[in-house]
């Protein structure tokens, strides 16, 4: 179960539910390696070291691997090359070292490398740090499981290892990520986390077709989407076709049991949900003309030796039109049914 997953153990814990078929270890591996899972109507492409993110986004995103395609009986789901990419440190929380830092010193954005702070303005997650350093990604594959490993070298008395495991359940259709971020440094660290969830349903462009509904009271504190977007029934629906960026964000605590969200496309019948093992401290909704992007950010206090693990879920499913009115997980089961029968 997720609820209440979300744990602080100390070192040497086992993390992960142990691979039952003999790993094939990859070891480190070369920029852009593409790894699939596919089993029934749900296949998955995953990029271990991805090279694009740096020179596209800035040095900001989690290189040791992203999401950069799920596909349900072909169909689309996500933003290809954009994909589900996670960042820590989008605020400055967990960007080791940077307040200590002074222009010219060394910090660590988690996922990223060693990069150099340049001034003495603040932590700005939109500005091009150079990157003095980077360290090498391992990848272990087995059935329908991948994981990847980093291990940062110590800045000043910060550092972590850090792995992150894709699973993929065909019977649910349901992709699982979980994380495990261990402080190996000397020093305590809080980071906030999050996945950008760059969802986009058969490339249809984000408009009224579009919709929001979350698990938990939608108590919004800033609207930058203006009349692009309305709140309506507790959730979000688009007023048109949206033509330019814009979000909304919470800044409540959310719990863990009520973090699930539910983005659908009415055309396709498509639809998306993600649940957080941990408690949420705040959430954005983001949207561009191509894509939806629901971010649930999670935040860890780590001392030295101590480790964080957390786990998001995915879900994926298309309705038909006589099942509109149906729940993510009736629909499920009745196309689980269905197959077996079939």
């Amino acid at each position: 179960m997720l609820d209440n997953a979300f744990k602080i153990l100390a070192a040497g814990v086992a993390l992960f539910m142990p691979i039952l078929s003999p790993p094939a270890v990859l070891g480190e591996v070369k920029t852009d390696t593409r790894i699939e899972l596919h089993d029934g109507q749900l296949r998955v492409q995953i990029i271990v070291n991805p090279g694009h993110l740096n020179p596209l986004f800035g040095p900001r995103f989690d290189n040791t691997a992203m999401v950069n395609g799920v596909w349900v009986d072909q169909q689309p789901f996500l933003k290809d090359g954009s994909g589900l990419v996670d960042e820590f440190g989008i605020t400055g929380v967990g960007t080791l070292n940077f307040d200590e830092a002074k222009p010219g010193d060394s910090f660590i954005k988690i996922g990223v490398g060693e990069l150099t702070r340049p001034d003495d303005k603040p932590y700005f997650f939109d500005t091009p740090y150079a990157v003095k350093r980077t360290w090498p990604v391992r990848v272990e594959e087995a059935g329908n499981q991948v994981a990847v490993r980093q291990g940062s070298e110590i800045v000043d008395g910060y550092g972590y290892s850090y792995e992150k495991r894709y699973r993929i359940d065909a019977n649910t259709l349901t992709l699982h990520i979980h994380y495990r971020l261990h402080n190996s440094g000397s020093k305590r660290f809080e980071v906030e986390q999050y996945n950008h969830n760059f969802l986009c349903f058969s490339n249809r462009p984000i408009g009224a077709s579009y919709s929001f509904s979350p698990g938990f009271d939608l108590k919004v504190a800033e609207n930058k989407f203006g009349r692009a977007a309305a709140i309506e029934d507790g959730g979000l629906k688009f007023v048109g076709m949206l033509h330019k960026p814009g979000s909304i964000t919470t800044t409540q605590p959310v719990r863990a049991a009520d973090s699930a969200i539910t983005v659908r496309e009415n055309e396709t019948g498509q639809w998306a949900r993600i649940k957080s093992s941990a408690d949420l401290n705040r959430f954005v909704l983001y949207a561009q003309p191509d894509a939806i992007c629901p971010e649930q950010f999670c935040r860890f206090v780590i001392a030295p030796g101590e480790t964080a693990v957390w786990e998001r879920e995915y879900q994926f499913g298309i309705d038909t039109r006589s099942e509109a009115s149906a729940t993510p997980s009736s629909r499920i089961a009745r196309n689980t049914a269905s197959k077996s029968q079939g």
